[in-house]
């Protein structure tokens, strides 16, 4: 709180020192502590390895938690704000918002995830990504793709809708940091801080309005003069609540069964969305529920290769914090805008389900994205579709996994 108290308030040290002053800020104590335990339960004896997590109210923008290191002892830096690193996959979602509102792409567009050679820039430049352990899933859409981390998907994303667009939303989600306008963009190659990353997610939790983040309410002299206080915090809406909801549906698969953070799924006892991200030296989980949002960042601070076991470490932090900081909050569904609807699509194709088709799935669209042709891979040739019907809101997946089963299996009844 220091930094932001003298650097973005513009109170002197010496003052702040010795000027009597009192600070009410935004973190809640019970949230904090939830932080700075999980934090040392994953970090203890970890020999040099350091985190960052910053949760924020998105629907006030008040900042409830940050721990800026492994241990305020040892180092002061403060990593939530001061540090910048690569994202990795954790910035994909702010890509595929920027495809979903734009009305370029849904939730059932298709890419063939195998290895590939792009071409850009007028065809000057190649670019080749692989997938982690080079894993290739062949035809997928996007869900899948938000599941399984695919990065021939993101590529294939990117230079579909193009990445001028994708900075300009995410300028408006809240990254500062400079970004380059080129396809490894889609893959987080851009550094950010934990601070950014949070502020841009808690967009897309709070149904696509930002709200400027703060720390600090009020700060008075010892005399109870007030010296300083918040403005009241206004919104700004960045992109329909509809594209907002659809992406939150997606990325609760993260946690579902094949998404890579499955693993801490058990761990949550509450709908939730967020994403992963990996490279050689730095490992993210950014993540939301109703409530907060939150960017947990592990690594260290001369970018030393991460081991296996310490890339790991980020989403049971998400997972211990997310938890024990919302235990006394009741489990919130994720608000279902009146413009968002479900239909069933055939998985292979994309396509509206018949009765016919084996591998059908519930899926949300933007109300008039939704797919209009019938998948005629499963019909005989003296049948026409039958076609499966469509819902004007989509299913609660949540209460969630459980009653997910159930409500899918109804519907096909």
């Amino acid at each position: 709180m220091r930094s932001i108290v003298v650097n973005e308030l513009g109170f002197d040290e010496n003052e702040l020192e010795h000027g009597g002053l009192r600070i009410y800020t935004t973190l809640d104590i019970g949230a904090q502590q939830a932080a700075e335990d999980a934090v040392k339960t994953e970090l203890s004896d970890s020999g040099g390895l350091e985190a960052a997590l910053v949760s924020i109210d998105p629907r006030n923008g008040q900042i409830r938690a940050l721990v800026g290191g492994a241990d305020y002892t040892n180092s002061q830096f403060n990593h939530v704000f001061a540090t910048t690193r690569q994202p990795g996959s954790s910035f994909k979602p702010i890509m595929y918002l920027s495809a979903l509102s734009s009305m370029k792409m849904t939730s059932a567009s298709q890419f063939n995830s195998q290895p590939t050679l792009f071409h850009y820039d007028d065809n000057r430049k190649t670019y080749s990504p692989k997938n982690f352990g080079d894993k290739y899933l062949g035809e997928i859409d996007m869900r899948q793709a938000i599941a399984a981390s695919d990065n021939i998907y993101a590529v294939n994303t990117i230079l579909k809708i193009g990445a001028d667009q994708v900075i300009e939303l995410a300028r408006k989600m809240g990254i500062t940091s400079s970004m380059q306008a080129v396809p490894s963009l889609a893959l987080g190659t851009s550094p950010v801080s934990p601070f950014e990353m949070a502020t841009a997610f808690a967009v897309i939790g709070n149904q696509g309005r930002s709200v400027k983040p703060i720390a600090v309410l009020r700060i008075t002299d010892e005399h109870g003069k007030v010296l300083y206080e918040a403005p009241q915090p206004k919104e700004e809406k960045i992109v329909e609540p509809a594209a907002a909801y659809v992406l939150t549906q997606l990325m609760e698969s993260v946690f579902e069964t094949g998404g890579t953070g499955n693993r801490v799924s058990s761990d949550i006892k509450r709908p939730v969305a967020g994403k992963t991200g990996t490279t050689s030296t730095d490992a993210w989980l950014v993540g939301f529920t109703p409530e907060l949002s939150t960017a947990v960042w592990v690594g260290y601070d001369k970018g030393k290769t991460l081991n296996t076991n310490e890339s790991r470490k980020a989403a049971p932090i998400f997972a211990k914090f997310t938890e024990k900081a919302l235990e006394k909050v009741p489990p919130k569904i994720f608000p279902i805008p009146d413009s968002v609807v479900s239909v069933y699509i055939d998985q292979n194709t994309g396509k509206l389900a018949t009765a016919n088709c084996p591998n059908k799935k519930l899926e949300v669209f933007i109300q008039g994205t939704e797919p209009t042709e019938f998948c005629s891979a499963h019909n005989s040739n003296e049948s026409l579709p039958e076609p499966v019907p469509i819902s004007k809101k989509p299913e609660n997946k949540s209460w969630w996994k459980d009653l997910k089963r159930w409500w899918m299996n109804s519907k096909q009844d």
